[in-house]
């Protein structure tokens, strides 16, 4: 390991950096609480919206096959606009839970 000192390195960010770097202590840094909880409620809002729009596209399957939602196989006529839903729902989940697990 190369050893990093302090008084070597020019005043400001390079010396701040090797201060840092000198004990693990003093490796304090800002969470940014207020823009990850204002990404987090945007996030929310989105998934919630995508979720009202899945189960919009579910009540159109129930009212023209009520057992249309019985099975994984989705032959209905609306089938290939549910599964791009999921796709967007299933990585906006990911973005979320990324986000959520810090």
């Amino acid at each position: 390991m190369i050893s990093i000192i302090v008084e070597d390195k020019r005043e400001g960010y390079p010396r701040l950096s090797a201060v840092i770097n000198s004990d693990i202590n003093f490796a304090l840094y800002r969470e940014f609480g207020y823009l990850r909880n204002r990404l987090l409620l945007h996030k929310q809002a989105k998934l919630t919206k995508l979720m009202g729009r899945l189960d919009e596209l579910d009540d159109k399957d129930a009212e023209d096959d009520p057992f249309i939602l019985q099975t994984i196989e989705d032959s209905s006529e609306r089938g290939p606009e549910k599964r791009e839903l999921l796709k967007e729902i299933d990585k906006e989940l990911k973005d979320y839970g990324k986000m959520t697990s810090l």
